[in-house]
Parts: C-alpha cells; sequence; structure tokens
C-alpha cells in the first residue's frame, strides 16, 4: 500500500496480461478534496506548455481560466468539504490523473475540463497521459453517490470509441505533445490505452473484478488495445 496526500493505493494488481486494476481509499476525504483542487488551481502548467507560444498560452489560459475561477470560488465558499455531484467526477478524474504520474511516471498533462473547449452534448475523454511505451492512455471518469459506475465508465468508453472521440480528442491532446511523434504514430496504427475511472462502495475488491470483466465493453477493450486500466476510488 501506498500512501499519498490524504489517499492510500490499497490495491495494485494485473487482472489480464494488459489489465491493471487499482482501488483507491481516501484515508483524510477533506485533505484529499483540499489537495486535488489545489492541484486543479495550480496554472503553472500553462507555461510548462505553451510558455515559448504566445498565441497558444493566451487561448489556453482564456480556455482554463473560467474553470479555474469557479474551483476557486467553491473553495472559498467551502464547498470542497463534501463531495455531491459537481464535485464528484472532478475528484475521480484528479487522482486517477494524479495516481498515473505519481505511481507509474506516465506523462503529466492537466485534465480535458481545464483545456477543452466545451460544445454541445458529451465534449469526449476526461483525462489524458501517454506511458513508458508511447501508447497514449484516454480516461473517463464517472461518480455516483450511491452506486459503483464502473458499467458507466467502461460503456462510455465504447461508446466514445465508437464515435471516435478518441480522434476529436486529438485536436487538443496533439497540443501538449508536438514533439512525441512515436505516441502519434502509435495512436494512428490503433495503438492506445484507456482508463476506467469511478466512484467505488462496498464491494470486495473481487466482486468489482469479477462484475468488470463480465462487460461486453470490457472484453472488447482489452481484445484489441495494448493497456487498460480501472481505477476504482472508494467516496
Amino acid at each position: 500500500m501506498d500512501t499519498y496526500n490524504g489517499y492510500d493505493v490499497v490495491t495494485d494488481v494485473m487482472i489480464d496480461t494488459n489489465v491493471r486494476f487499482v482501488r483507491i481509499n481516501p484515508t483524510d476525504l477533506r485533505l484529499s478534496l483540499i489537495t486535488i483542487f489545489n492541484s486543479l488551481m495550480d496554472v503553472s502548467w500553462i507555461n510548462v506548455f505553451f510558455g515559448n507560444n504566445p498565441v497558444l498560452k493566451d487561448s489556453v489560459t482564456k480556455r482554463a481560466l473560467p474553470t479555474i475561477e469557479k474551483f476557486n470560488a467553491e473553495f472559498q465558499s467551502g464547498t470542497v468539504e463534501t463531495v455531491n455531484k459537481d464535485t464528484g467526477e472532478l475528484l475521480v478524474s484528479e487522482i486517477s490523473r494524479k495516481t498515473l504520474v505519481e505511481r507509474y511516471g506516465y506523462f503529466s498533462m492537466p485534465i480535458g475540463e481545464l483545456f477543452k473547449q466545451k460544445v454541445t452534448g458529451n465534449p469526449g475523454f476526461d483525462f489524458f497521459s501517454i506511458n513508458h511505451n508511447e501508447i497514449i492512455l484516454f480516461g473517463e471518469a464517472k461518480y455516483v453517490s450511491e452506486s459503483t459506475p464502473y458499467k458507466k465508465a467502461f460503456n462510455q468508453i465504447a461508446d466514445f470509441i465508437e464515435e471516435g472521440k478518441d480522434s476529436k480528442d486529438m485536436w487538443d491532446v496533439e497540443k501538449f505533445i508536438p514533439e512525441r511523434k512515436e505516441a502519434q504514430t502509435n495512436f494512428l496504427k490503433g495503438q492506445k490505452g484507456f482508463v476506467g475511472s469511478f466512484s467505488s462502495k462496498k464491494e470486495s475488491d473481487q466482486e468489482l473484478i469479477d462484475k468488470i470483466k463480465n462487460l461486453d465493453s470490457y472484453k472488447s477493450l482489452k481484445a484489441v488495445y495494448p493497456e487498460i486500466i480501472c481505477i476504482g476510488i472508494n467516496l
């Protein structure tokens, strides 16, 4: 078990040759919320990625600012003391993203909420990374207060692939990885990975693993793609 700032990774196992299952338990929910919201409000990534390109720097700043201001207002008002419908999915997204970066050393970029242009309907995947094999990972996060939405997460990934939303998201993602040509080439060859993240309740690890492995969407993903990660966060 590894402890991070306000949460523990309590399970990390391979459940298929190309599929990892991770279970995360917030040890101090208030600390977890404060840590995650501080992470979301940290805009240093704008200079890291776009400091040498004033046009893109200005563009992404204007995209990120409204969301950051909303986070800041919630933080100042004290609404980050509890997880609700608005904060839950952001919490799942950011803890999952940070786990990929801090635990596995995968590529770090901000969650999509901070830089993607909002459009009518579901705009696409929630977070992104690149593994050590130059495979781009697309993450989908789900939060439901009264149940464990593992099925929603994996079915949504399958639907997004069918709709080509991974390809559509590359318009934004490429701005962060212009030099990662191998990763882009792998993507064009269909070599990509997916992360299904979700709030979890009282199911044991084995119960949850068995349920996930019975999903048709899970079976189709693990049969085709080189890396699949399942992340359950006890919220």
